[in-house]
């Protein structure tokens, strides 16, 4: 029972993560922003243009992105080390 639990365990991490990078993809399809010439002071990939919030929040979300993926990584090696041997 414990070893289907820590599966599943796994199985919600690696699919949180991956949705979570995934979402970050539907919200900034132009990434990475960065500072350019244009009227709000950033733009993207593309040359698109944002402003100062857009790029703020795309930094926060690449952190959050960054560091819920550190801590999902973690999280699997501590379920493999606890995994019960068979």
């Amino acid at each position: 029972m414990r070893k289907r639990f820590l599966t599943i365990c796994r199985a919600c991490i690696v699919v949180g993560i991956s949705v979570f990078g995934f979402a970050n993809l539907l919200l900034f399809p132009d990434q990475p922003l960065g500072r350019c010439d244009g009227p709000g002071g950033y733009c993207g990939k593309h040359g698109e243009p944002h402003t100062a919030a857009d790029f703020y929040r795309y930094r926060d979300s690449q952190m959050a992105l960054f560091v819920a993926f550190a801590v999902g990584l973690i999280g699997l090696v501590i379920i493999e080390w606890k995994k019960p041997k068979d």
